[in-house]
């Protein structure tokens, strides 16, 4: 596999290392965002957008979000290798692609969405909180619980909940422990709404091989004013039933 540069907890699954690498000449990732250090002008069907680095897939009016970026160009022989970038614009998610080995008068590095299916709808359902591997929100793992009172919960149950669905998203063999959680009760929070934020927790055993020293995120949820379990939307911002009967 190749360099892949992340902005992003968005793609955390495919978490890396992000170090300085080169596609034909051309700094990653600094040498195509918009900039001082752009060396190359991405070119997107003919149109160029403001390309900014984001941690969040959110960027200003106008700007386009870059939240990966991937060559293959260490483990493939000049002159085939490929660049894709990732990005985000009004809420459309595309995975774009190049080949171009040399430089213009223009410089310009000419991108086209790819044609790879697969890679398109895994990074849709990244950025979306999808997961291709899951049919269902519950697992064999997962027992549904409809004696348990959905708005009445607590901190625990709320925690275990909401670790519980990041873990059916994640798909065999995690479970909820293999997440951290941080709760906000709906005492403290300023709309009567309990939050919860999931990340991974790299110390247990299905994590092994993670780096120790972070905890990316899995997923941020809140419980309605009617007991049911949103998830947060990261580039919309907004929240979206995932579902109403509590398991863990």
């Amino acid at each position: 596999m190749g360099t892949i540069f992340l902005a992003s907890p968005i793609l955390c699954i495919l978490l890396a290392q992000i170090v300085r690498e080169t596609f034909f000449g051309v700094t990653l990732p600094s040498g195509v965002l918009s900039g001082s250090g752009q060396q190359m002008t991405p070119d997107f069907l003919g149109e160029t957008h403001e390309l900014v680095w984001s941690e969040n897939g959110q960027v200003g009016v106008g700007q386009t979000a870059v939240v990966g970026i991937y060559s293959d160009i260490e483990n493939t022989k000049y002159p085939s290798a490929h660049l894709y970038l990732f990005t985000i614009k009004d809420g459309q998610v595309i995975a774009w692609i190049t080949e171009q080995n040399q430089g213009n008068p223009e410089k310009r590095l000419y991108f086209r969405p790819t044609k790879n299916q697969e890679l398109q709808a895994f990074f849709e359902n990244l950025v979306l909180g999808r997961s291709s591997t899951v049919a269902t929100e519950t697992s064999s793992a997962t027992v549904p619980n409809t004696s348990v009172d959905t708005k009445n919960l607590t901190v625990e149950q709320a925690a275990n909940w909401a670790k519980a669905h990041a873990a059916t998203r994640y798909g065999v063999p995690f479970t909820k422990d293999d997440f951290l959680s941080h709760v906000v009760t709906n005492v403290q929070s300023s709309d009567g709404l309990v939050y919860i934020e999931v990340r991974e927790d790299h110390s247990s055993p299905n994590m092994k091989g993670t780096d120790p020293n972070v905890a990316p995120a899995a997923g941020f949820y809140r419980i309605n004013a009617n007991g049911q379990l949103e998830k947060m939307d990261v580039v919309a911002g907004t929240y979206a039933v995932v579902v109403e009967t509590y398991f863990e």
